[in-house]
């Protein structure tokens, strides 16, 4: 980890410096378990973000394209 050098004096230059996502990590391995979280978690890449959101659309699909030929539960008011 790199410390975090800074003319603040001391107290910034003596906390690390890391990640979201090593800080997520951190919080997970040591109170995971007291919510039911595996201490073993990794927080999703962004490939893996992408990957995932394709896949909630790739199945949910059929719905999305039904949803949008459905005619419209409340039509346009006309007139004042």
């Amino acid at each position: 980890m790199e410390l975090e050098r800074d003319a603040a004096g001391p107290a910034l230059a003596s906390r690390p410096h890391i990640s979201y996502d090593a800080f997520f990590q951190q919080i997970v391995r040591d109170y995971g378990l007291l919510i039911g979280i595996d201490p073993q978690t990794q927080p999703l890449s962004r490939s893996g973000s992408a990957w995932l959101a394709g896949r909630v659309v790739e199945d949910r699909m059929d719905d999305i394209l039904a949803a949008s030929a459905a005619p419209d539960p409340l039509p346009a008011r006309r007139g004042p």
